[in-house]
């Protein structure tokens, strides 16, 4: 029996029975790979000898010194860290693929403990927001055994008081492995494959943790994953791009494009504009000084340069004017005022096109930093929180996705390899709070749909409030004035039945 799907396109296998022992041969879809490579999507390949996708950050490919200076433009740096601290102080929480599964609710409950257990997981977070600059930005987990909730668990443990138990990846020494066509992949290379700039300690095949020898990159020397030590590693990327059919050279945009390869020219002519305004003013600020002279005097003309040197420190722009003889005023100084209408246009430039270009795309907007007119009843002001607001969900989207993958997918992974937990069977989700909910709209509605009948956990009651359910001999009020049951967190009487129960197998391993 031919299980293929006529509606697909053609020229690719799919599952087909067996004629022969009737089994059903489940061979990818184009044996699981790309219908064409990504590096043979280029009119010209731009790699090195180092089999790497080379460096394709724009400040990177025109001068390293200055993309190290940018970051430190304190325009520049404001509007990153508050981007970054705006996703870094959202509440989170752990959700289960199906929420009405008792088993799957406590394994997230148990993932959500183990995150909160992480050493300044506020900073983990926003560390992982250095990838809307960079582009991609990596964390290094130290892995140990805690108890948590009763269980053993591997996770990203601190050695000591100083050790987070993990540790931050600057991009810029992340490399991604390109595949050439004069030269087949070793056994344990793959496209894509994952590796860490090393320091000039190292040489060409110098051994690494006893596994991996150290390679060639387009810059430096490179250590280079294991899928299993890929699983030590947390990368985070900002904008997945694929660079123009002509432009190989930016190929690895694919691996992530950050902020500081979009604004880079930008940021370029700013500061060449600003050293203009600064020359300017260094010449011109205290006027122009005339000093002259008569005509076809020499010593006239060394007198006056020698008093003019020995009147300024070099701040003042000073002109020597010879005065043809017979006419008055051969001798003295006369100061001209520039005119400064030229600088207050230079510093608009500055902070009017380049500043707020560059603010508006780092954050959609410049209100949230500076003040601005807007008018009465516009609706500026709100546009531009909207805008903002659509940014920081985007960022906390895409880190949402990433704290799944890497680091939930990794504790998962790694306890179940090592015996801890058996295999859950879902796929638990970091879910970060965007949004407040709205309690007084909530808790109207639930009360319309308990008059229609409709019942609800009182749990979610509690979480919706913010408030902690009662515990055994906790002291707690009630509406009548009277203490709750003691024992009876939910508010339950003795004795009576547990409103939810479940008899699936418990994921961990007792």
């Amino acid at each position: 029996m031919d299980v293929r799907n006529q509606s697909l396109m053609s020229g690719v296998t799919y599952g087909q029975r067996r004629r022969d022992g009737g089994q059903v041969d489940w061979t990818a879809p184009n044996r699981g790979k790309y219908p064409v490579s990504h590096v043979d999507t280029f009119l010209n390949r731009y790699t090195s000898l180092a089999s790497v996708y080379r460096d394709y950050d724009e400040a990177l490919l025109d001068d390293r010194s200055n993309a190290r200076f940018m970051r430190n433009d304190v325009g520049i740096r404001e509007c990153l860290d508050s981007r970054q601290r705006s996703v870094a102080l959202l509440n989170w929480h752990i959700e289960p693929e199906n929420s009405s599964s008792a088993d799957q609710r406590e394994f997230c409950s148990l993932l959500e403990a183990i995150c909160r257990r992480i050493s300044h997981f506020t900073e983990y977070r926003r560390n992982c927001q250095h990838a809307i600059w960079y582009g991609k930005y990596g964390i290094q987990h130290r892995w140990g055994v805690q108890i948590v909730n009763n269980k053993s668990v591997w996770m990203p443990t601190p050695r000591h008081q100083d050790d987070w138990g993990w540790k931050p990846l600057n991009g810029d020494k992340l490399v991604f492995r390109q595949q050439r066509p004069d030269r087949p992949l070793q056994p344990g290379e793959y496209e894509g494959q994952v590796g860490i700039r090393v320091g000039s300690r190292y040489s060409v095949g110098d051994v690494i943790n006893g596994r991996w020898k150290v390679q060639p990159t387009d810059y430096g020397l490179g250590y280079f994953l294991s899928p299993n030590e890929r699983r030590l590693l947390l990368i985070h990327k900002h904008h997945i791009e694929d660079a123009d059919y002509a432009d190989g050279v930016r190929a690895g945009s694919i691996y992530g494009v950050g902020i500081r390869s979009v604004i880079y020219w930008e940021w370029f002519q700013k500061q060449e504009t600003m050293a203009f305004l600064m020359e300017f003013l260094e010449r011109m600020a205290g006027g122009i000084q005339v000093w002259k002279y008569p005509q076809g005097n020499q010593q006239a003309h060394d007198e006056a340069k020698s008093a003019a040197e020995g009147y300024n420190s070099g701040e003042q722009h000073i002109l020597l004017v010879p005065v043809p003889v017979g006419d008055t005023g051969q001798y003295g100084v006369e100061i001209i005022d520039p005119g400064f209408q030229g600088v207050e246009t230079l510093h608009q430039l500055l902070t009017q096109y380049f500043g707020h270009r560059i603010k508006r795309y780092i954050l959609g907007q410049v209100l949230s930093s500076e003040s601005e007119a807007t008018g009465m009843g516009s609706g500026v002001a709100e546009l531009h929180a909207d805008t903002l607001l659509q940014i920081l969900q985007s960022d906390s989207a895409n880190l949402e996705e990433t704290l799944t993958s890497d680091l939930l997918g990794s504790i998962i992974q790694i306890n179940v390899q090592k015996g801890l937990w058996s295999e859950p069977g879902f796929r638990p989700r970091f879910v970060i709070q965007t949004e407040q909910a709205d309690i007084d709209k909530q808790l109207q509605a639930w009360t319309s749909l308990l008059d229609r009948g409709l019942s609800f956990r009182k749990r979610d009651l509690y979480q919706l409030v913010g408030a902690a359910i009662p515990g055994p001999g906790d002291d707690v009020l009630d509406p009548k004035g009277q203490s709750a049951q003691k024992g009876d967190p939910h508010g339950q009487h003795p004795g009576a039945k547990p409103a939810i129960t479940s008899g699936a197998t418990s994921v961990f391993q007792e």
